[in-house]
């Protein structure tokens, strides 16, 4: 049965909500730990698990046995992988776009999280990368730039140019 109608019956009092596999508290527990420890993002038991687990432990709590570990390990979970995705975003503004980002594995949900700051970032490291140039250029045409094409300097080694 897809999840909108077991809601929807569930509502109506016309079924009982069974809990998806991955929302098991010791597999919940385990994501945690790793999450924690790794720098990469771990792969998901469902990619919209934070939609999913919102509405089942929302409609029918007492139909998840232990709704209320669940609810919290979920949301730590996502606040980790929030935390890790904005340290990589911080990461890669701080390289000035030198490095790739590996998204692999993070899901739309976490990406909404990011989504006010990219723009704004991507927009600011363009206008470094143009500062440069204009400076690379500046600094050309400055370097080639010289006084009656001597050194400088003025027949009597004097630094004036008259």
């Amino acid at each position: 049965v897809p999840l909108w109608l077991g809601i929807h019956l569930r509502q109506q009092q016309k079924c009982r909500i069974v809990a998806p596999n991955w929302m098991d508290i010791d597999l919940l527990e385990d994501i945690k730990e790793t999450e924690k420890r790794i720098s990469t993002f771990t792969k998901m038991p469902s990619p919209n698990y934070m939609v999913e687990a919102k509405l089942i432990l929302n409609t029918a709590p007492e139909d998840v046995p232990s709704s209320d570990g669940i609810k919290t390990l979920i949301k730590d979970i996502y606040d980790v992988r929030c935390a890790k995705l904005r340290t990589t975003v911080e990461n890669f503004i701080k390289s000035e776009g030198s490095h790739t980002v590996n998204l692999e594995n993070v899901t739309v949900l976490e990406l909404h999280t990011i989504q006010p700051l990219l723009p704004h970032a991507m927009d600011l490291l363009s206008r470094i990368e143009l500062t440069r140039k204009v400076v690379r250029s500046m600094n050309t045409t400055t370097q080639s730039f010289s006084f009656g094409g001597t050194s400088g300097l003025g027949s009597s080694g004097s630094s004036r140019p008259w």
